[in-house]
């Protein structure tokens, strides 16, 4: 591949699937970082505040997320991420931080924004303070990029996946060239950034155009998007790592989890309630190329009023209407992917649209007895008193039975929708009390911070490690550590990078 650095591709360890951060050094200090496709600034706030700065400003910057707040003043730091070295990096010394505790809490001391300088505030506010033909406010990656105008301007990340107990796995993340291992990246569609904004009036993220969606290989019938050009019948979804359960519209979460034999939607949580050892047929389709998701991806286990039951990833979109995208497809679907995101010809020359490529890595003719496996492990291990046989049926709900977790889950062949989408899905009032009362789930006696009731708040960690252009992954790399997992009391879940200024709301 012409261009392609050949001696760099920078592996990455995930514990948990919730959060995915990185090793840096910014001003002699090194740290952990949250790696973020949905926003494009950096800020640090290291609780010893001793980095060595190489410039200061009075200009400050205050950046909203779904969850979280940070201002400081802009400043500069050389700065280093694996082997790629940027003198004088602009970022934001966040010296006031709000709910931010738990990620500090596991040593991530900030966000590394992979999205484009247009949608910097950190750029735009050097631009209009110092002139336009300014550039010492762009992006790392900006930066990265006009070291070597040979390489492809392009990053890419493989989600690791860890088991539903797991600790750690093992991920992808390179700068400026594509992992072997999937090397036909290469051939797949090139989704164009859509809409690719002409000026500063819309923020430009990494959204594409979605051509739909799937269960059981039936379609779903998406209302019309609310972003204008789309070609009609499809819809438009950014690509966004920082969402651990994509947002995307009810009907949708209806039309997916509606699927699952067993499962039953309850009113006060407003979460589908899944028999833990049942899935469905997911799939996703872009350009022409179907990506299907993996079972575990679909559902997670969770302690609900200390009995354990499985929840849906894929969450009813409480974002506002808005004519930029329709939905975010976060962690849950990008875990079923190795990602390509190729900024074409920025950050200098802006005629050539940015796209994304999309390499389907789920294999499902082995995905559901893995599924079968990995959950009937986790549940082994999360429960106790429960016979093999432990099963439940109410009467009353004869298509929402909730099943104990030794039930069988049907083959993918078997799994058959339920229902056409304008029929209401199962739905229990009385709240989860009365839903898990009804449907005898199962006693356990784990420990509730292992999983709390909005699932885990539990660290993903994506370290990094630099090794040649081979198949040699050791992890025993001089500067790069494993951080130890560390579970985390709470019912918050981690996921901190709704962008700055747009309408995201809630991250859940």
């Amino acid at each position: 591949m012409t261009g392609v650095k050949t001696h760099v591709t920078d592996n990455v360890d995930n514990i948990q699937d919730t959060v995915y951060a990185t090793n840096v050094s910014v001003g002699g200090q090194s740290f952990l970082i949250q790696l973020d496709t949905g926003s494009a600034d950096m800020w640090v706030a290291l609780p010893s505040g001793k980095v060595d700065l190489t410039n200061t400003t009075d200009l400050a910057v205050q950046e909203t997320y779904g969850v979280g707040a940070i201002a400081g003043p802009i400043v500069f730091a050389n700065m280093t991420l694996g082997p790629h070295f940027v003198p004088n990096q602009a970022f934001i010394n966040a010296t006031n931080a709000t709910d931010f505790d738990t990620i500090f809490d596991n040593d991530i001391f900030g966000i590394l924004g992979l999205a484009f300088d247009e949608a910097s505030l950190v750029d735009i506010e050097i631009l209009v303070s110092y002139g336009v033909n300014t550039t010492i406010g762009r992006t790392f990656l900006s930066n990265v990029f006009l070291q070597n105008a040979s390489a492809p301007n392009v990053f890419t990340v493989l989600l690791g996946r860890s088991g539903d107990l797991d600790e750690t796995t093992e991920g992808v993340f390179t700068i400026a060239e594509y992992d072997p291992d999937f090397s036909d990246i290469v051939n797949q569609p090139q989704l164009a950034r859509f809409p690719n904004p002409t000026d500063l009036s819309q923020q430009p993220r990494w959204s594409v155009v979605m051509d739909g969606m799937t269960v059981n290989g039936e379609p779903f019938q998406f209302n019309a998007s609310g972003v204008p050009g789309t070609p009609e019948g499809k819809t438009v979804a950014v690509l966004d790592t920082g969402f651990t359960f994509p947002p995307i519209p009810a009907g949708a979460v209806d039309f997916i989890y509606g699927s699952i034999q067993g499962a039953v939607y309850d009113n006060s949580t407003g979460l589908w309630i899944v028999p833990c050892l049942n899935s469905t047929n997911l799939a996703f389709q872009f350009g022409n190329v179907s990506i299907p998701i993996h079972p575990l991806d679909i559902t997670v286990p969770t302690v609900l009023y200390n009995e354990t039951v499985c929840v849906n990833t894929f969450r009813a979109t409480t974002l506002p209407v808005n004519d930029q995208f329709d939905m975010v497809l976060g962690d849950a679907f990008l875990k079923n992917v190795y990602a390509s995101f190729n900024y074409g010809g920025l950050p200098t020359n802006f005629s050539a649209i940015p796209y994304v490529q999309l390499l389907p890595t789920t294999n499902l003719t082995t995905a559901f007895d893995e599924f079968q496996e990995v959950r009937s492990q986790a549940l082994a291990a999360l429960t106790t008193g429960n016979s093999s046989t432990d099963t439940t049926t109410s009467s009353s709900q004869p298509n929402s039975t909730l099943t104990g977790s030794s039930a069988p889950c049907p083959s993918a062949t078997q799994i058959h929708a339920r229902r056409s989408i304008d029929e209401p899905p199962s739905k229990l009032d009385g709240g989860l009390v009365g839903l898990l009362r009804a449907y005898g789930a199962i006693a356990i006696t784990v420990v509730c911070a292992l999983l709390s009731i909005a699932l885990m708040a539990i660290v993903v960690s994506l370290m990094l490690h630099w090794r040649g252009w081979s198949r040699s992954r050791s992890l025993d790399v001089e500067g790069y550590v494993l951080l130890a997992s560390k579970h985390i009391d709470g019912d918050t879940t981690l996921i901190f990078d709704a962008e700055p200024g747009t309408p995201y709301q809630d991250h859940h």
